[in-house]
């Protein structure tokens, strides 16, 4: 709150420092946008525009000039991890790789998941996959030396089945971590990331609207496969199918808005991820942890294809009824923000309609503090060139 009325001050006061300058040679527009919305009066543009305030635009937006993809654009660079996140989550591999060398040699350990393809957000959980590791001998000796290094990395949840081994651990940063042993080598995670990366490559629109699709049903708690969501990886290969159906798969808001729109009802039919058509639901569906079953598809299952599994990756999603009706909410909204419409929703922008703000402000403080630091530590080396 104080450092947001310094900026305040310091706009309407002026300054004489070359930093002052700077910041009194901002357009009108900006000077208007630079406090929270919790602390102020709703603002207008000397056009009578109105400024919408969220955390991904902190320092204001014209409502009337801001359009669903520069949103869908502008949540992903918010969510997007910083140099800090980033370094947290290699010391996290760095320190995991270490104490797994103490009880096995000749490991290796990998990132796979939404890490592997650039897609992490700051409190997603991060994947690894622990290959060449002798679980019956291994594993018992291994969570011994975890439990000595407690205050770096603590132990949730442990499962060993005696050829494959899995932990859930959290750092004292707490970034959560799941990591997979086995015996052998792995090439279904290498798989699914290279195909992803290609994916992304030929719609690089799905990469920002994925991450608005994440945290509507993060925020729903739809988004756990453990508890009967949908998994990240199913989300995607629904996206690309979209991608492959949607007028324009190059515009994020077109993109989006077509994607809740066509999930807003339960699909009875196979969702492939390579392929526009909607095919029929086979007679028998596979499973993602085993060989195709003679069993029908149950009327409260989706079939999502998955090209590396040869499979249905959607199988163990037991909440498709809710995540249906999430789609439907927010598709129901987004046919709102029509141009005719727009004027009526006072001091909201379409994807904040969508999205909730309170377990957003924190991060948008955080990285306001570290702008202001980073601008601080720029004149002070302005000044010693001087």
């Amino acid at each position: 709150q104080f450092l947001y009325f310094i900026a305040i001050h310091s706009m309407s006061m002026g300054s004489s420092s070359e930093c002052g300058s700077r910041t009194s040679d901002r357009s009108e527009d900006q000077k208007l946008c630079t406090i929270r919305p919790s602390s102020r009066k709703r603002l207008k543009t000397q056009a009578g525009e109105t400024v919408v305030t969220t955390p991904w635009f902190p320092d204001g937006a014209v409502k009337e000039r801001t359009s669903l993809g520069e949103e869908v654009i502008a949540l992903y660079n918010f969510m997007n991890l910083t140099a800090n996140e980033e370094h947290q989550r290699v010391l996290l591999r760095s320190t995991l790789q270490d104490i797994i060398h103490k009880s096995s040699y000749g490991v290796t350990v990998k990132v796979y998941g939404s890490a592997a393809y650039g897609s992490c957000l700051p409190n997603s959980r991060v994947d690894f996959l622990v290959e060449h590791f002798n679980v019956l001998r291994d594993f018992k000796s291994l969570l011994t030396t975890l439990k000595c290094h407690n205050d770096d990395l603590k132990v949730n949840l442990s499962i060993s089945n005696g050829e494959e081994a899995f932990i859930r651990a959290t750092t004292k940063s707490g970034i959560t971590t799941n990591v997979t042993f086995n015996s052998g080598v792995a090439s279904t995670p290498r798989k699914q990331a290279a195909y992803v990366r290609n994916m992304f490559a030929t719609f690089p629109a799905a990469r920002y609207v994925f991450t608005s699709i994440r945290i509507v049903l993060q925020q729903s708690k739809c988004n756990d496969a453990a508890t009967g969501g949908l998994s990240s990886y199913a989300i995607l290969l629904m996206l690309f199918h979209a991608c492959c159906r949607c007028s324009d798969a190059q515009d994020p808001g077109l993109l989006l808005t077509y994607f809740f729109a066509h999930f807003s009802t339960m699909p009875r039919y196979k969702i492939s991820p390579e392929s526009g058509s909607e095919l029929p639901l086979p007679e028998g569906h596979a499973n993602e942890n085993g060989p195709k079953s003679s069993a029908p598809l149950a009327t409260d299952r989706l079939f999502v294809y998955c090209p590396i599994l040869d499979g249905n990756i959607a199988d163990s999603c037991t909440r498709v009824t809710q995540v249906c009706s999430v789609f439907h909410n927010c598709s129901v909204t987004l046919a709102k923000w029509h141009t005719t419409k727009w004027i009526g929703y006072r001091g909201r922008t379409p994807l904040s309609c969508l999205v909730a703000f309170d377990s957003l402000w924190a991060r948008a403080d955080a990285l306001h503090a570290m702008s202001l630091q980073e601008e601080e530590l720029n004149c002070d080396e302005e000044e010693g060139t001087l």
